[in-house]
């Protein structure tokens, strides 16, 4: 790339050119030096400007896979009943979602490879809806999202609970190629249902609130 001579390159290297017989001026060599930072300072300017944000979705609802309930990060003691009719996708209100109804599975991570290469300092924000949250007595749900076996965002809710969309959200420290293995967990009590609808890479400013709720 041809970069464009700016009044302090172009004065640098007219001084540069008028050297005394045998030696150098002072002036030239100030004027070497701000040559040489403009040029470092342009370099940096364009290696910044190559770090372009890459975005979409990370997931699809379809691609999830159940794990056994001992499979780290999330490893479960003592494994409990989980029926295969329990979690799946969802055409929920037009949008498909990932779903979980923990009345008959009350522990479960699924698993999928990243659709997206992840920089470190990428952001990486998941929604997920619950309907009402009831229970005999009062507990704590717990929902994640790992990538490999590193927790990078969780929530715990209080049971009972007003019907929400809740937002998990964090920012990389590490990269991660495309393909790498991404967990979706959620431990409940109760007969509840919980619903992934997306993890985006790098999305927007805007922040989902239960108004986005489906209807």
């Amino acid at each position: 790339m041809i970069r464009p001579l700016t009044p302090l390159l172009m004065t640098a290297l007219l001084m540069s050119c008028e050297l005394p017989p045998g030696g150098t001026s002072e002036a030239s060599l100030d004027a070497s030096v701000a040559l040489s930072s403009e040029l470092e300072d342009s370099g940096e300017a364009e290696q910044d400007q190559s770090r372009v944000l890459r975005s979409g979705l990370l997931v699809n609802p379809f691609d999830w896979e159940a794990l056994p309930q001992d499979t780290p990060p999330f490893e479960r003691e003592t494994p409990g009943a989980c029926s295969e009719d329990a979690y799946g996708p969802e055409d929920l209100t037009g949008v498909w979602v990932y779903s979980i109804d923990t009345e008959f599975c009350d522990w479960l991570s699924v698993r999928q490879p990243t659709a997206l290469p992840i920089e470190p300092g990428d952001t990486i924000r998941a929604r997920v809806w619950h309907f009402e949250l009831t229970a005999p007595l009062e507990a704590t749900a717990q929902v994640a999202i790992a990538l490999g076996e590193v927790v990078i965002a969780m929530e715990e809710k209080d049971i009972p609970s007003a019907s929400a969309m809740l937002t998990l959200e964090a920012e990389t420290t590490s990269a991660w190629p495309k393909g790498s293995p991404m967990t979706f967990h959620v431990h409940n009590h109760g007969a509840n249902s919980w619903h992934l609808v997306e993890v985006q890479l790098n999305p927007d400013d805007r922040a989902p609130s239960s108004s986005d709720a489906p209807e």
